[in-house]
């Protein structure tokens, strides 16, 4: 029987009268023996007590701990607890006719869907205009295991001014739409985004984020629905990257501040963006000319679409995974080519991007072994883009890992040669530092 994985999980990041949707445990040294025994501390639904969190702070106690298989549950509690205010448990939020305890409502930033919605952030809703799609809030309570969607306000009606600054002061950053209503939704956010764009008010980085909250909804729907992969709807990305240039302009440090705004959901097309977001601002700093950016960052953005065709539970194992199931993981790039060439149409370097973006220098990587000279630029670029973005993002079985600490793993890599190309390894270390100087100074 295979032994029992356990994970850090800070003390710090508690909140008291949260529920704890995991097993917690408490590592305590067996006597005698250079093991550890894992003896469970919180059980799952529990409410998070203060005095247990001071009990813990006072005997020196900086970690418990969680079963890697409830990684993703782990992920969701800190995404929410970041962005969580504490509010009066028997307050009630009255909003289209529903009163809703305000301590039931789920704080999360997160744009994943999950149980047939998804989430979308605040700022895209203008109070006082008709909503053409139904609007829900989502509530967490102790005694049902699954998330509850609350209709807040129905299609057609006005969606009120005191909701969205009541929504606001309770700091909850998004609310939820049905996936049934994604069209009705995107035709809502494009009209939205032209009237954000005449509005002199705005700064160019507060447009360029409602841009990306619509690229963000469109890629979603681009990989949940086969029936969204046409030529048309490429078009339809084309002009949210040709509207975000415009917006933005051809500063990388522009780009790349969208891009630290990023997602912060662990699905395909969530670190699709992400990573189409980077190589923009890498590829304005390489010196590209508009034609060619356009062209790459179309490629970033649906690279990992054969991995629509790989079962979620593999996707989302915390597990190793066996041979079989990396077997089809390896196929995904040979099926994006099939399922881009069949429906849509992308540039012959975008296609290569995709299908060699895990191919390494030294002939290790997938799908065909190709070697250092035979990988095509764009995908050598993007092999680079996609590790950093992957490492430099939580995933369910592990947390965040630093930049710098990143960026040292793949600068070994690139002093043996063997995974990412050298030069553009070295140019991505100075475009990174570039960034970095150009960050303001607290």
């Amino acid at each position: 029987m295979d032994k029992e994985i356990y994970i850090p999980f800070a003390v710090n990041d508690l909140q008291p009268g949260t529920i704890i949707p995991f097993d917690l445990f408490k590592k305590t040294h067996i006597p005698e023996s250079t093991d550890y025994s894992y003896n469970i501390f919180i059980s799952r639904g529990d409410i998070c007590q203060k005095a247990l969190i001071d009990a813990l702070k006072k005997e020196n106690v900086k970690d418990l701990y969680f079963r890697r298989q409830d990684g993703a549950e782990v992920l969701q509690y800190r995404h929410q607890i970041r962005t969580r205010k504490t509010v009066s448990p028997g307050s009630k939020f009255d909003i289209f006719q529903q009163a809703v305890a305000v301590s039931q409502i789920a704080i999360d930033s997160s744009f994943g869907e999950g149980e047939g919605y998804a989430a979308l952030p605040l700022r895209n809703l203008t109070p006082g205009l008709e909503v053409p799609f139904d609007i829900f809030v989502k509530t967490i309570t102790n005694e049902v295991t699954k998330p509850e969607y609350i209709k807040c306000c129905e299609r057609g009606d006005v969606f009120q001014r005191d909701w969205y600054l009541k929504l606001q002061e309770l700091e909850i950053p998004c609310v939820y739409l049905s996936l049934q209503d994604i069209g009705e939704v995107q035709r809502y956010l494009y009209q939205n985004i032209e009237m954000v764009l005449r509005d002199e008010t705005q700064a160019p980085l507060e447009k360029g984020m409602r841009i990306c909250d619509a690229a963000h909804l469109w890629t979603l729907n681009f990989f949940n629905s086969e029936e969204a992969r046409t030529a048309q709807q490429v078009k339809v990305a084309q002009k949210f990257l040709d509207t975000l240039f415009a917006v933005i302009g051809g500063d990388h440090n522009n780009f790349f501040s969208l891009m630290e705004i990023k997602y912060h959901s662990f699905h395909l097309y969530t670190h699709c963006l992400n990573v189409c977001l980077l190589g923009l601002a890498f590829t304005i700093f390489l010196g590209w000319s508009w034609d060619k950016i356009q062209e790459f960052a179309l490629g970033a953005l649906v690279h990992d679409i054969g991995l629509t065709k790989t079962p979620r539970e593999i996707l989302e194992k915390t597990e190793p995974l066996t041979a079989e199931e990396l077997a089809q993981v390896k196929r995904h790039p040979q099926e994006g080519v099939r399922i881009l060439q069949a429906s849509t149409n992308l540039s012959w370097e975008s296609l290569q991007m995709l299908l060699q973006h895990h191919e390494n220098g030294d002939g290790s990587g997938y799908p065909e072994g190709l070697k250092r000279d035979n990988i095509h630029d764009w995908a050598k670029i993007l092999r680079i883009l996609d590790t950093y973005e992957a490492m430099t993002a939580e995933r369910p079985w592990r947390p965040a890992q630093e930049p710098k600490e990143v960026l040292w793993l793949m600068r070994k890599d690139w002093e043996k040669g063997k995974v990412f190309d050298r030069n553009y390894v070295k140019t991505f270390i100075l475009f990174l530092a570039d960034i970095s100087r150009a960050q303001p100074r607290s």
